[in-house]
C-alpha cells in the first residue's frame, strides 16, 4: 500500500488525493505517513487543515513528522 501511496503522490493527479486521504487512519504507520505525504502532495491545502486535528492525536514519530511538514 506504501507504494501505490507513493505512486499516488507522485502522479500529479488531483482526484487521487480522496484514495490518500482514505489510508489516514491505516493501523500501519508506514501507510499513514504515506499517505500523508501523498495528500501533501496533491492537495497541500486539505492536508494542513487536516493537520492541525490529527497531528496531535498522531503518536507514531514517522507519521507525526509527515504532519508537521504539511503546516510549513
Amino acid at each position: 500500500m506504501r507504494n501505490v501511496l507513493i505512486a499516488i503522490g507522485n502522479s500529479g493527479e488531483p482526484a487521487l488525493a480522496g484514495e490518500a486521504e482514505r489510508l489516514l487512519d491505516d493501523p500501519s504507520p508506514l501507510v499513514r505517513g504515506a499517505a500523508v505525504w501523498a495528500l501533501r502532495r496533491l492537495a497541500g491545502d486539505r492536508a494542513r487543515t487536516l493537520a492541525a486535528s490529527r497531528l496531535p492525536a498522531e503518536s507514531d514519530p514517522t507519521v507525526v513528522e509527515e504532519w508537521s511538514a504539511a503546516l510549513t
